[in-house]
């Protein structure tokens, strides 16, 4: 089976600055991975450059075996989704409309407003059905960082980003939101990748660990997840 994710001999990061090398990664469906590093090894530049909102420098980013440079914009939001850390700056939407945005690459016919299972099961795994008509700049950060989770996954794509997902977020909340990243991996056969600076709640839930070390992507096994 062809992986979500596959990286070869990709070097990231920005004109006359590459931060980062990596090669013979892959994500099969089924996989979390964490990627760790130190602050400023391209940890967010990397997920960025994967999800083509960043050119690479030289070499391959294929989403689903194709070649993410191939790909229109439409095409790439149907294989990957990401969340970022950043708190994006939205007015006048409520919880569930912003939910509702992640089935735009489907061009499907959005149900009416108050009645879209997809959304509310979206909303429910993040801990967010009751905030459906919330306005989202009412939202604390943590409330944003999980509506933005569901918005990624109503959009339903093989593979799924995640920039630091337990930022803002306090224990017991960063515990649910591994056992949810393990929960569709597992049962959903999600490929996912997400950056963390959590190792003790991360490692708990990866299969694999890739750590950016001296500007190049190690790949860690696993072997004490609970």
């Amino acid at each position: 089976m062809t992986p979500p994710l596959s990286v070869s001999t990709l070097t990231a990061g920005f004109a006359r600055h590459p931060l980062l090398r990596a090669d013979g990664l892959s994500v099969p469906p089924g996989t979390v991975v964490v990627l760790t590093g130190r602050n400023g090894s391209g940890k967010s530049t990397l997920l960025r450059t994967i999800a083509g909102l960043q050119e690479p420098l030289s070499g391959e980013v294929l989403l689903g075996g194709v070649a993410a440079h191939t790909l229109s914009p439409i095409q790439r939001a149907l294989r990957v989704s990401i969340v970022l850390t950043r708190r994006p700056e939205l007015q006048g939407l409520d919880v569930r409309t912003l939910v509702g945005m992640g089935r735009y690459p489907h061009h499907d016919i959005q149900p009416a407003a108050g009645n879209d299972p997809g959304a509310d099961d979206a909303l429910t795994q993040c801990g967010l059905i009751g905030y459906g008509h919330r306005e989202v700049h009412t939202l604390s950060d943590g409330e944003m960082q999980k509506a933005m989770i569901a918005r990624a996954l109503y959009q339903d794509t093989p593979l799924l980003l995640l920039d630091e997902p337990t930022a803002f977020l306090d224990r017991e909340a960063r515990v649910d939101m591994m056992h949810l990243l393990r929960h569709l991996a597992s049962n959903r056969g999600k490929a996912i990748l997400f950056s963390s600076h959590d190792l003790e709640i991360a490692l708990d839930a990866a299969d694999l660990q890739w750590d950016i070390r001296e500007g190049e992507v190690v790949i860690l096994p696993v072997s004490h997840r609970s």
